[in-house]
């Protein structure tokens, strides 16, 4: 998808899908609410990994780069270990709220991030 638009708006799609998976499951009531809930969580992680990957690749510097599109699994691994922190300090519910604050922070962030193209003519 970013070959056709932007890594910008990819990382919108799946920010935008991570926030409407954590409201779905907040206000699940029948399991195939979850289970989709669970697919769109999937698909957010789909869409993040090639626009987290592209912007890491042309925006870091060469000493680091090697360093940060490693670590990618590590930091998707601290993430599940936060929401297993926060899953033992609230209910599922309002876990999956607090949990949202970071792709609403993600889209409410996003507009400053550069577009590469631009990025890269004014340098």
């Amino acid at each position: 998808m970013q070959d056709y638009f932007s890594q910008r708006y990819g990382l919108w799609l799946s920010n935008a899908l991570a926030l409407a998976s954590l409201v779905t499951l907040y206000i699940a009531k029948t399991t195939s609410t979850v289970l989709l809930s669970s697919v769109w969580t999937a698909f957010s992680l789909g869409f993040t990994e090639p626009s987290g990957m592209g912007y890491i690749s042309e925006y870091s510097e060469v000493r680091l780069r090697g360093f940060l599109c490693s670590s990618s699994l590590v930091m998707m691994s601290i993430g599940v270990l936060f929401l297993y922190f926060v899953a033992t300090l609230a209910v599922w519910r309002t876990a999956a709220l607090i949990c949202a604050v970071i792709p609403v922070m993600s889209l409410v962030l996003l507009p400053w991030v550069m577009i590469v193209v631009m990025y890269l003519s004014l340098y």
